[in-house]
């Protein structure tokens, strides 16, 4: 089960969406393009990547066993200037 996910609101900034709000369901299609699962947010923070804490962090490492999990942590990291203050 996942159970905390970051995205970057400049990503929604450029595309024009809206911040997901609390409530908000998701869902999420299979490889058949079936539905297969349903995503509800149950808290939505906005807050600079300096005050994001421990808890949180190891939260979203450990919602996978999926090897490029990394992936996600390795960009960020190379971004430093991509304006995420």
């Amino acid at each position: 089960m996942r159970v905390a996910l970051t995205g970057l609101l400049q990503i929604l900034d450029h595309a024009a969406k809206p911040v997901p709000e609390p409530g908000q369901r998701l869902s999420v299609l299979g490889s058949a393009g079936q539905p297969a699962a349903v995503i509800e947010l149950t808290e939505v923070r906005i807050v600079p990547i300096s005050e994001v804490d421990d808890n949180y962090a190891r939260a979203e490492r450990s919602a996978t066993l999926n090897p490029v999990a990394g992936i996600s942590e390795r960009f960020w990291y190379a971004a430093p200037n991509s304006g995420c203050e």
